[in-house]
């Protein structure tokens, strides 16, 4: 079971990358965040994309040491 822990970890973190350095991918697709250019200011849109692979990467390592955990059947918060 580690080793399915590590390879989400190694794919989580393989997309948080891509989702960094392909921001501009990802607003050139979806847009400008009209939400994000307000609170971030100018390339706030790019920002968001950013602060999303960071998230994805924290939340794959989360999970490798079992700290985080969405399986059907078990709880959140370990014990």
């Amino acid at each position: 079971m580690i080793i399915v822990r590590f390879l989400v970890f190694f794919l989580s973190f393989g997309a948080g990358i891509w989702i960094i350095r392909n921001a501009q991918w990802g607003v050139r697709t979806f847009g400008h965040a009209d939400w994000a250019e307000k609170y971030f200011g100018t390339g706030g849109s790019y920002t968001v994309w950013k602060i999303v692979g960071i998230l994805v990467i924290v939340l794959g390592f989360l999970y490798a040491v079992g700290t985080f955990n969405l399986s059907p059947g078990q709880s959140i918060v370990p014990q």
